[in-house]
Parts: structure tokens; C-alpha cells; sequence
């Protein structure tokens, strides 16, 4: 992908941790065994525990990794939002069983919130918009499992009928992982 690279940007380069695909690594290694999936495994794990911007210490949605110091990307909103929820979706897929990697997440999500999923100014710290859709909440639901084994909510298992394709696609993850992970979260 061009525009991104330490070439092209006075910051870069610029990554964006929604695209660490964490349980596909493993397959991927029987698949294209010359490429160190491992590593960028690794990598992505260092990097969800460094990325972390402001007071609620939560990754942006483009991270600039100029001289290996993570920061909010220039150019970009430094905000937690849209693409930056699947980080911790993708760790819980891929059965992450290191605490520190959910607890920003699960700090912001301790209190379901009617409203939807907060999206977060990592700078002010302040909320600046909801994502209300219900699949959104599946997300949180499963942090808190994933974090602290958490029972999930009665409901969990059956994904709004109405939803749009990317809520609805994100509550399917999360229900598949917790069928692969976590079934002691669905009673099961």
C-alpha cells in the first residue's frame, strides 16, 4: 500500500493495528512458511501493549512509527473508534491470554452503555461520538470474558436481525470466538 511507508511519510511508517489479523497467523505459517508469521505476531502483541495514547491509554485507528515509538499518526483523527475495535476482537479470536493486552479496552467498556461503544479523542480523552448499533456491544461482551471471564449476556448468541453488515460481521466474530475460546463465558 503506498503513502505509508518511513519513503513516503515524515512520521512512517504508519500501521494500523485493526489490520493485525492475530488468529490468522497460525494458518497463514502452514500456508506461506517463508514468511515469519511468528514475528509479526510478536510484533502486533508489543505493539497493542506500547500503542497506547492518553489518559484511557487506548491505540488509535493509524499509529506513526518513526524511530519504533509508537504515536497518534500525523494527518490522521487520534482517535480510538471504527477500525480500532477489532484489536482487541482479533486478540480474543486468537485465544490472547495475556490481561494486559484487554485492559484498556475493558476499562472503557466496564459499564454497558445504551448509547453504544464510545469513541474516543485519545488526546482530550473526551467522547466524541457512539457506535449504537447493538453488534458493537457483542465487542465489549467479549473483552470482558476474554479479560476476566466474564459471563456473557443472556442474548449474546443471537445477533440482531436489522444490523448492518459491519456490526453484524464484528457480533459474528465475537460469537465465533467465544464458540472457539470461551465457551465457559456462554454457560456451555
Amino acid at each position: 500500500m503506498a503513502g505509508f511507508s518511513a519513503e513516503d511519510r515524515v512520521d512512517g511508517p504508519v500501521v494500523n493495528l485493526s489490520y493485525w489479523v492475530f488468529p490468522a497467523f497460525t494458518k497463514l505459517a502452514a500456508l506461506a512458511p517463508e514468511f515469519d508469521w511468528a514475528r509479526l505476531n510478536a510484533a502486533g502483541l508489543d505493539l497493542v501493549l506500547r500503542a497506547r495514547f492518553g489518559e484511557a491509554k487506548l491505540p488509535t485507528e493509524w499509529i506513526a512509527m518513526r524511530g519504533g515509538t509508537p504515536k497518534p499518526a500525523e494527518g490522521f483523527p487520534a482517535t480510538f473508534s471504527y477500525n480500532a475495535v477489532r484489536v482487541p476482537l482479533y486478540l480474543a479470536m486468537a485465544g490472547h491470554a495475556d490481561r494486559r493486552a484487554y485492559e484498556p479496552f475493558a476499562k472503557l467498556w466496564a459499564e454497558p452503555d445504551p448509547a453504544g461503544l464510545p469513541i474516543v479523542d485519545t488526546a482530550s480523552g473526551q467522547v466524541t461520538g457512539r457506535l449504537q448499533e447493538p453488534g458493537y456491544a457483542s465487542l465489549a461482551a467479549l473483552v470482558a470474558c476474554a479479560a476476566s471471564g466474564t459471563a456473557l449476556p443472556a442474548g449474546f448468541a443471537e445477533p440482531a436481525a436489522t444490523e448492518n453488515y459491519y456490526p453484524a460481521t464484528l457480533h459474528l466474530l465475537a460469537l465465533v470466538a467465544a464458540n472457539t475460546r470461551y465457551r465457559s463465558c456462554l454457560g456451555r
